[in-house]
């Protein structure tokens, strides 16, 4: 009780320093009772604490299946319930990019939660830059999600032969470049593939980051896309995208490899999820981050995913039990998220900061006005309410200019 009501305490704080509009002490009641009582009258002398912010740093969400969320009519608010649109919401936040996932033939997976082809992309996109966004493509280069237990290759893909597939992913990347281009939407960064520790289009690009085995063939998958990006977008940077940063050994094994092998990128990408136990602590990130810094100094690094629960917990042999310091409430995770940021700032190569599924909404889910989508209780979003949560207006700091 004594850590949670620090934790409260503290996102109290923060809130009040940052000088977001919300009341959040009301919350804060709400979640600890009368054990935290906040004086908030004769406040008008305070001073309004204004920030510059530095325009050479990234900061957004991943917010893919946003579009669907609208088409079932689920209502955002702000932190004290006036209603908005969550674009006006994020843009209030200071989200300058938006990360946007794109399958090849989604239809063959059967999720819900993956739905979005090219068309699906280039209509959301077009939204996203009239909004003022700028643009990170997530290229999954598959019918369904790719990460570090499933990279498999689009059903349409299946009997190419190894050259043709290499030749397939450069037409396929260049293909859907082409046509977001042509639609006014050019992106500043393009993910090839999407938490590809174990490579990609498996079986022909599968590796190990312990074993030489195959990552030829892997490096040559991976530079087809970042040569079609190179092509159509030059100014876009290619990301190389993995996960499990608190493995320091795997990153040191992966990135002597990938170097080794002539990977064409420009830019180290991150997931990174605390909930896990081979993602490791804010230290173990943090010792990872100084390990690129003085290994790879010219290359940049960039949390390309980052989430942490406000509610439910999960449990199993692969969780990392978090809670005793980060609780799973709205002031845990606006505190996770603070503390991460700070952490981050440290870290001179560290030049960019994405929230995933920040879009997640379930409010009214549970009376049947409408199907779930995600439901995990990690984004900004609180899912009994539709309140923006407090984490929402920490990502801001991560832009602010040193003073």
């Amino acid at each position: 009780m004594i850590n949670k009501l620090l934790s409260a305490i503290t996102a109290t704080a923060i809130m009040a320093a940052i000088g977001c509009t919300r009341d959040y002490n009301d919350d804060i009641r709400d979640e600890y009772g009368s054990l935290l009582e906040v004086d908030t009258t004769n406040n008008d002398d305070q001073p309004t604490i204004e920030h510059k912010f530095d325009s050479t740093l990234v900061m957004g969400a991943d917010i893919s299946l946003l579009p669907e969320y609208e088409a079932l009519g689920v209502p955002y608010y702000d932190t004290v319930g006036n209603e908005s649109t969550a674009l006006e919401l994020f843009a209030d936040a200071k989200m300058n990019t938006i990360r946007v996932r794109l399958f090849v033939n989604p239809e063959n997976a059967g999720d819900k939660q993956v739905v979005q082809d090219i068309d699906y992309v280039t209509t959301f996109c077009k939204r996203l830059v009239e909004a003022g966004f700028n643009i990170m493509i997530d290229f999954h280069y598959s019918d369904d999600w790719a990460d570090p237990v499933a990279q498999a290759k689009p059903a349409a893909w299946e009997d190419l032969t190894a050259d043709e597939l290499i030749t397939k992913v450069y037409d396929y990347t260049k293909e859907s470049l082409t046509t977001l281009k042509d639609n006014g939407i050019v992106p500043t960064h393009v993910q090839i593939g999407n938490e590809i520790t174990s490579g990609m289009l498996w079986d022909n690009g599968r590796v190990s980051y312990s074993s030489d085995s195959n990552w030829s063939n892997f490096a040559a998958l991976f530079n087809s896309g970042a040569k079609a990006c190179r092509e159509v977008c030059p100014d876009a940077k290619v990301i190389l995208h993995v996960e499990r940063p608190g493995n320091l050994n795997l990153q040191k094994l992966y990135f002597q490899r990938a170097i080794a092998y002539n990977f064409d990128f420009d830019i180290i990408g991150l997931s990174y999820y605390p909930i896990w136990t081979s993602h490791g602590t804010l230290s173990a990130l943090s010792e990872t981050l100084s390990y690129f810094a003085e290994t790879y100094s010219e290359i940049p690094v960039m949390i390309c995913e980052f989430s942490y629960n406000y509610a439910y917990y999960p449990t199993g042999d692969d969780v990392f039990d978090y809670t005793s310091v980060y609780p799973a409430t709205p002031a845990g995770q606006a505190l996770i998220t603070s503390d991460l940021i700070s952490m981050l700032r440290t870290h001179d190569n560290v030049t960019g900061f994405f929230w995933w599924a920040a879009e997640e909404n379930e409010h009214e889910y549970s009376s049947g006005k409408w199907p779930s989508l995600l439901n995990f209780s990690r984004g900004l979003f609180n899912n009994s309410t539709g309140y923006a949560l407090p984490a929402l207006y920490e990502l801001q700091k991560f832009l602010y200019a040193e003073e």
